[in-house]
């Protein structure tokens, strides 16, 4: 098996790791730590794929439509999320269950503004990377 299918495969289970653990309820207190720790160590698969994939232009759009994807996915759940106070309590509920399956490690990680710095993050690097790739100086 191939190092990038390796590290694809560990994404994915660490990405249903978060999903389960934002499912439950959410802890209090000390308890919290764990779900932080997991929750910030979902990213250090596409972080590790990007320097895996430094010359690989493939895998660096594939990570940039995820991470455009989710950032897309919060902002928009968000928004539903906010707009949902004055809808049902089952649309509210709907949303909720949206928004922790498709933002599953921000959710998890506990403070948002971590899971989404760190989102936009990888995003930044994919473009700098491409941007490398693509420099006439570099070839």
């Amino acid at each position: 098996m191939k190092k990038k299918t390796v590290v694809y495969v560990v994404w994915a289970v660490w990405y249903l790791i978060c999903l389960l653990l934002c499912l439950g309820e959410e802890p209090a207190g000390m308890a919290k730590i764990p779900f932080v720790v997991v929750g910030l160590a979902a990213y250090a698969p596409p972080f590790y794929l990007l320097y895996l994939s430094k010359k690989d232009a493939k895998t660096i759009k594939i990570v940039q439509i995820i991470s455009v994807a989710s950032l897309i996915a919060f902002i928009v759940l968000f928004v539903l999320g906010v707009l949902s106070v004055n809808w049902s309590a089952a649309a509210g509920r709907i949303v909720d269950l949206l928004f922790k399956i498709f933002c599953a490690p921000v959710v998890c990680g506990q403070f948002w503004v971590v899971g989404l710095f760190l989102w936009a993050s990888l995003l930044r690097a994919c473009v700098l990377l491409l941007k490398k790739l693509n420099r006439p100086d570099q070839k």
